[in-house]
């Protein structure tokens, strides 16, 4: 695969979509009137190619925080490649695929698992003041800070407490 493919937004299957879909509906009335799900959720995530992803306890749960087609599209989404040395504009590229495309969360996975940034990339991208600079940093000093690991200005030496 070319390594400019890597970076191609994942695309999602509609006819998984529809399956996934209707199996989440059954699990749902299931869980709804105390009836065992084991099985449909095996289903669902054998269907989703993702044996595992999910525990029961997120079927209950998930629409707390988001949608239906967020969860199954989150189930649908391939797992992020690992790529050899990002360059900065491959860095940037990727920031800027995180703030415009439906897929920010595995953007942003994508830079986690592919920089050594040692420190939160969620709050350098989307609250860069926690991390003592500017809120509106601009996403090519963002690159910049990723591409050579900066250590932000209210970071500390000491290990994080745990």
């Amino acid at each position: 695969m070319k390594r400019k493919n890597l970076f191609e937004e994942p695309s999602i299957d509609p006819k998984k979509v529809e399956v996934l879909t209707a199996l989440l509906d059954d699990i749902e009335s299931k869980i709804a009137s105390d009836i065992a799900v084991d099985t449909e959720i095996k289903d669902f995530l054998n269907t989703a190619g993702k044996p595992g992803f999910y525990a029961q306890n997120d079927f209950e749960t998930y629409w707390k925080a988001i949608s239906k087609e967020e969860f199954i599209n989150d189930a649908l989404t391939p797992s992020t490649p690992l790529i050899e040395a990002l360059t900065k504009e491959e860095i940037l590229f990727i920031l800027n695929k995180i703030s415009t495309s439906n897929f920010a969360d595995y953007y942003l996975q994508l830079l986690e698992k592919n920089t050594r940034y040692s420190y939160s990339l969620s709050d350098l991208i989307f609250w860069p003041n926690e991390l003592g600079y500017d809120l509106n940093l601009e996403k090519e000093d963002m690159a910049e800070i990723i591409f050579k690991n900066k250590k932000p200005p209210k970071a500390t030496d000491l290990p994080p407490p745990g």
